[in-house]
């Protein structure tokens, strides 16, 4: 940008309504300042153009697509009753920015940028949303990572399993679980903990699939390769369920002999794909 030399951008004339992959793998431009506003401007030849400003729907708090600190706005008028507020800003001919629904088919083109010499990130947001089929959870340890705890339970658990996540939480790409390690597992059980009131669950399948053609080491039916393990003393049980389990309470695996007729828990993991902000 002429404004900002260590930004560039890149603005596509195409009429869209945005959502959290537009400009993948970088983000909606983040404007800073009212320099980079006014070149902005000069290129949509007075048309209206997304940007990267978003609308939280239920706090109202409005942030940057790409998490930019917010030290620069220029909002216009608030939407009438009439037009009603969406979640995406777009600047209009007069360089201010507003987020009325009565205008988003209208809007024909979106800015995308990223600074230069940026590096692929995990973005802090952007989960798919269960929709409140789950309790949604962005983790920490791993930042690419998003859990979703159900209070749904499964008795037979196989490889079909993750269609359970697909299906039920009607999440694309979404898998079972899968633990790298012992820090991973300890937030699960932290959160698992924290969110008892709202599951009502104490076990949980996750994810492991374990039977004679692996010596009952376990594989994950996501694919993932981990070799991480934390086995309660005494397990696995080469008579017990072909899942594993783990206790919310000390965060160790079992496959009892006889599970619940109920059955047990699940988590769904869904990864983000990293981004250059």
């Amino acid at each position: 940008m002429h404004s900002n030399s260590n930004k560039c951008y890149k603005y596509n004339s195409q009429n869209i309504i945005p959502d959290d992959s537009t400009c993948f793998p970088t983000y909606l431009l983040a404007i800073e300042s009212e320099q980079e506003n006014d070149e902005i401007r000069g290129l949509t030849a007075g048309k209206e153009a997304w940007i990267g400003l978003i609308q939280d729907p239920f706090t109202g708090n409005i942030s940057w697509h790409n998490d930019s600190p917010l030290n620069y706005t220029n909002l216009g008028p608030n939407c009438t009753l009439a037009e009603g507020s969406g979640s995406y800003f777009y600047m209009t001919s007069n360089g201010t920015w507003r987020n009325c629904l009565g205008d988003y088919n209208n809007i024909s083109g979106y800015f995308c940028g990223a600074k230069y010499g940026g590096v692929p990130t995990c973005p802090k947001h952007g989960c798919p949303s269960s929709q409140g089929l789950a309790i949604d959870i962005h983790g920490t340890v791993n930042p690419c990572l998003c859990y979703y705890f159900t209070s749904q339970k499964i008795q037979d658990f196989d490889q079909n399993a993750n269609l359970k996540c697909i299906l039920d939480l009607r999440i694309a790409n979404s898998t079972f679980l899968s633990i790298d390690s012992s820090f991973a597992n300890n937030e699960l059980t932290t959160l698992s903990r924290q969110i008892i009131k709202g599951t009502n669950c104490t076990f949980y399948y996750n994810g492991l699939l374990i039977g004679i053609t692996d010596g009952f080491k376990g594989e994950w039916i996501n694919g993932d390769n981990s070799t991480y393990r934390n086995w309660h003393p005494g397990y696995p049980d080469i008579l017990g369920d072909s899942g594993a389990v783990f206790d919310i309470f000390d965060g160790t695996w079992s496959n009892p002999e006889n599970p619940p007729d109920s059955g047990y828990c699940f988590i769904c993991q869904y990864i983000l794909q990293k981004r250059i902000a």
